[in-house]
């Protein structure tokens, strides 16, 4: 049995000794994007299809997958499944935010001190204001009624917090819990599992706005990551946002464009990987 030394930290990028890599990326990485690749394809296998029949119904959208028969002409959504999950929606919502203190805070037997709970209550209600949590709670109560299962994230954040002292304003920074509700076809979770506790691994999927990403990286929260670049992956690129390829572009500035707002990378790097031969492969820094 090999010896692993657990005193001293190991990059989660790191090569693993098989010459074979799932997706351009080795050992952890490697293995995390394996399983939610696998998974998220028997996801959408069984769910993705019912999913947009309930969005479309919901919304008043009509598509001819929905038809029951061949020989039905009739365009007409009745607007009686909208009307039902709203209502059950907003009885949910009724059912949690009709009380005052829509939440509590229970203490642990023996303390000497009640009173510490009524203030941590409150300061938590505060924090759920201004964070936007009753909010959130009824967007995951709707998609729980939409589509069967309702999912919130919980995010730990920094609130900046201003005080005066001694006639200077002065920043102090304090932990705010937020809660940020998901759809189902942003979460992947074990396929093989019943709920979160017996599952192996879950993921969220989103899309992540340039400036947030830029924020973050001049505060050093994360990392500028590079990408491999290869051919394939630049007529990938163009193909999925249905604009011509680079080799059957007339011009170089359409390339150019086309790959520059299908990528998001700059114009110099767009610029370079477009006037580079087939077969060489060049890491460029994400934007």
């Amino acid at each position: 049995m090999a010896n692993v030394n657990i005193n001293e930290p190991v990059s989660a990028n790191i090569k693993s000794d098989s010459k074979v890599t799932l997706g351009g990326h080795g050992g952890l990485v490697g293995h995390i994007m394996y399983l939610v690749r696998q998974n998220r394809m028997v996801r959408d296998r069984l769910y993705k299809r019912k999913w947009d029949q309930y969005e479309r119904t919901f919304r008043g959208l009509y598509s001819g997958m929905d038809r029951t028969r061949d020989g039905e002409r009739s365009k007409l959504v009745a607007p009686a499944l909208a009307a039902a999950i709203e209502s059950t929606a907003a009885t949910m919502e009724d059912a949690i935010f009709s009380r005052e203190r829509w939440f509590d805070v229970s203490d642990n037997i023996g303390d000497d001190q009640p009173d510490d709970v009524k203030q941590a209550h409150n300061h938590l209600e505060e924090d759920f204001n201004l964070a936007g949590v009753p909010e959130q709670i009824a967007k995951v109560v709707l998609n729980g009624c939409l589509y069967g299962t309702g999912i919130g994230k919980i995010n730990i954040t920094r609130r900046e917090v201003r005080k005066v002292v001694n006639g200077e304003v002065v920043k102090d920074y304090r932990p705010l819990v937020t809660l940020e509700a998901i759809p189902p076809w942003e979460f992947v979770i074990d396929s093989q599992a019943r709920d979160i506790e017996s599952a192996l691994f879950v993921a969220h999927e989103t899309h992540v706005p340039r400036n947030v990403i830029w924020t973050k990286q001049k505060k050093n929260i994360t990392a500028k990551s590079t990408y491999r670049v290869t051919r394939r992956r630049i007529q990938h690129a163009l193909l999925a946002s249905r604009l011509p390829t680079a080799r059957a572009s007339p011009t170089p500035l359409m390339a150019r464009s086309s790959l520059q707002s299908t990528t998001g990378w700059s114009r110099q790097a767009c610029s370079k990987v477009l006037s580079t031969s087939r077969r060489k492969t060049y890491r460029v820094m994400a934007m």
